[in-house]
């Protein structure tokens, strides 16, 4: 929604710098499509609520407040806000369309000229058929050096502006680069040169014209009997001779298609690197909400909703009850949207909690006492349990709105919220299917490194005629050389630009008599997130006789994607060194061990995804069983809380 609203404020702009207008009738055109979309006259009278059907029935509510009421309920919107939107949207159209016609003229001209400088090559000399299969980005033709056979004047393999060029094309002569715009799969440049044709003349046409004529007809008028195309009035049925033309004459030809990029693509990052450099100020605290949160700047997220909150409460109108109901929808809404916020910040925490988690246990898997550590339960279900609140909170919220004609809508947006409530199932086994998958690798890796090292050790022992000096030692995967990728992890989930507090508020839906509250100090906590990740982390070998240090890592340069990163997860960069002497059996040992490390790794994960797959199998078993009627909201106001 922000960035819609975003680009809609720029295209407004931009727009009328370059001179775009929008009349009045387009608009009225717009927002009556909307009209009639939304409150068709039936409908709308069996949905009324019984204060609405008592109003019209005084003859107060007319159609024009019966559609600012149908808006109202079902988008949120008067009718002069959306007839603002509209215009926005008809500017943001056209002048989209400008911009896409300009992207596609300078893209049509690149390809252009890159299709005469191809053409140049092959009036010095070089084939055809050659250049086809270098350059040509038609699919069917260019591994057989652009050949398209046996064309008719309505052949559907090429774009019309071809096929009418390949009928007046000498044989043998090579066209200029053919500039075409639609259809958008053949959107570029293209090179033709005819290699035969036959034409409507000559002996051949004259003693085939009649028989063609004769066939033709017989189709026509099988079709028109099945219903394929119209039956003439009078029933006369006759082959003009243009058609016997087309269906008689054929062409063969070469051509070498350069395709153009999708002008809207260029159109797109032109419109966000502009957008980007205009300093737009974002008024509503919810949208300011969803600009920080893609940011990642979570405190300012946060504070930008108790402002909502508080503008919220600020709705309140004694003289109409509909206001209670309505400050209730609106809390509910902002409630969810900050769990659902801090259910996300949870994610990020616990790729890094396992991030750091995984350092230190390779580093010292005692420590943890032969178990990998996992998430500690308090935090995870702390998470969902904010979750789960907020959802209650909302549907409590929606039961209370008995004046509400649409009801039914926003009852269908919480299932579809509950069925979306671990939606990060698949994501997770997905993710960690990956992790396995690198966790394989680096034991392959290793026993590799055992075997070659073993080899080392035995051709080495050989060349020293079976004798082992002791002061021969073999290097055994030096720790400056095993950096595992976690700060390549920790940069990709970092959370270094904010400042979230480990305390998330859990509120509860107000009743009427309750007035707006402070927003809490603790949500602005200067405490860093990575202190919070490191508290974390430390909760798992708490207690244990001897601190755990952390392996120092090289320096790591940061993924450009989430592939990047999980194809380096587990994987340490190993170098083989020459062997400066025979390897010991200490050395062996100290391989082993490590092998062992990595397959505990692998033990764990093949546990982790089992557990994920029932989770996941759980999830969908539920999903598939009826939902519950919602028992309707008592009187008493307190009965409708919702606590921690």
């Amino acid at each position: 929604v922000l960035r819609r609203m975003l680009d809609m404020e720029y295209f407004e702009i931009r727009s009328v710098q370059a001179g775009i207008t929008v009349t009045e009738q387009e608009i009225r055109d717009e927002v009556n499509m909307i009209r009639s979309q939304l409150i068709p006259l039936k409908q709308f009278d069996e949905d009324r609520s019984l204060l609405q059907r008592a109003l019209d029935a005084m003859g107060t509510v007319k159609e024009d407040q019966a559609f600012e009421l149908a808006l109202q309920q079902r988008a949120g919107l008067t009718v002069a806000k959306l007839t603002q939107l509209k215009k926005q949207e008809i500017l943001a159209r056209k002048y989209v369309t400008q911009l896409l016609e300009s992207a596609q003229s300078e893209i049509l001209d690149e390809k252009g000229l890159i299709a005469s400088d191809i053409r140049t090559e092959i009036e010095n000399g070089r084939e055809f058929i050659d250049a086809a299969k270098e350059y040509s980005d038609h699919e069917d033709s260019k591994n057989i050096g652009g050949l398209v056979p046996l064309i008719k004047h309505d052949d559907a393999r090429l774009p019309p502006q071809i096929i009418d060029n390949a009928f007046t094309l000498p044989v043998g002569e090579i066209s200029s680069p053919i500039l075409v715009a639609n259809p958008p799969e053949s959107a570029g440049a293209w090179l033709v040169t005819v290699v035969n044709r036959k034409e409507a003349s000559g002996e051949e046409w004259e003693s085939q014209k009649e028989t063609l004529r004769q066939t033709l007809l017989d189709e026509k008028r099988r079709m028109a009997e099945s219903g394929e195309i119209p039956m003439p009035e009078d029933g006369n049925i006759t082959v003009s001779d243009d058609e016997l033309i087309n269906n008689y004459e054929e062409v063969s030809v070469r051509v070498i298609f350069l395709k153009g990029e999708d002008p809207m693509q260029r159109v797109t990052e032109r419109v966000q690197a502009d957008i980007d450099t205009m300093n737009i100020e974002i008024y509503d605290p919810e949208l300011r909400a969803t600009h920080h949160i893609s940011k990642h700047e979570y405190n300012e997220a946060l504070r930008a909703y108790y402002e909502s909150l508080e503008k919220i409460r600020g709705r309140y109108d004694p003289k109409n009850p509909e206001s209670i109901i309505n400050i209730e929808l609106g809390e509910a809404r902002i409630r969810y949207l900050i769990a659902n916020m801090w259910t996300n910040i949870s994610a990020i925490m616990e790729q890094e909690f396992f991030s750091k988690a995984y350092e230190r246990f390779m580093a010292d898997p005692e420590a943890f006492g032969g178990d990998f550590p996992t998430l500690p339960d308090n935090l995870k279900s702390k998470m969902q349990g904010m979750y789960v609140t907020a959802l209650l909170n909302l549907e409590k919220a929606i039961e209370l709105d008995e004046l509400d004609p649409w009801s039914h809508y926003q009852r269908a947006q919480i299932d579809l919220t509950r069925e979306q409530i671990s939606p990060r199932l698949v994501e997770d086994l997905t993710m960690l299917h990956e992790y396995f998958q690198g966790s394989l690798e680096l034991e392959n890796q290793l026993q590799s490194f055992i075997e070659r090292a073993i080899s080392l050790d035995d051709a080495a022992l050989e060349q020293a005629g079976g004798v082992r000096p002791e002061t021969w030692t073999y290097p055994v995967l030096p720790e400056e050389e095993m950096g595992l990728t976690i700060e390549a992890i920790e940069s990709q989930y970092s959370l270094k630009d904010s400042e979230v507090s480990a305390e998330m508020p859990i509120e509860t839906v107000v009743d009427e008599t309750e007035q707006p509250q402070e927003t809490p100090d603790e949500t602005e906590s200067d405490e860093p997130e990575n202190e919070l990740i490191d508290e974390i982390a430390d909760l798992v070998i708490e207690n244990e006789s001897e601190p755990v240090q952390d392996t120092p890592q090289p320096a790591v340069d940061a993924p450009e994607t989430i592939d990047e990163t999980l194809e380096g997860l587990y994987i340490p960069e190993v170098k083989i060194a020459e062997p400066s002497g025979p390897l010991t059996e200490e050395d062996r040992n100290n391989l082993q061990e490590l092998l062992d490390d990595v397959r505990v790794v692998i033990d764990y994960l093949n546990k982790r995804r089992e557990e994920m797959q029932a989770a996941q199998d759980e999830y969908m078993r539920m999903q598939t069983e009826d939902l519950q009627p919602v028992e309707p909201p008592s009187e008493d106001a307190s009965n409708l809380i919702v606590g921690e």
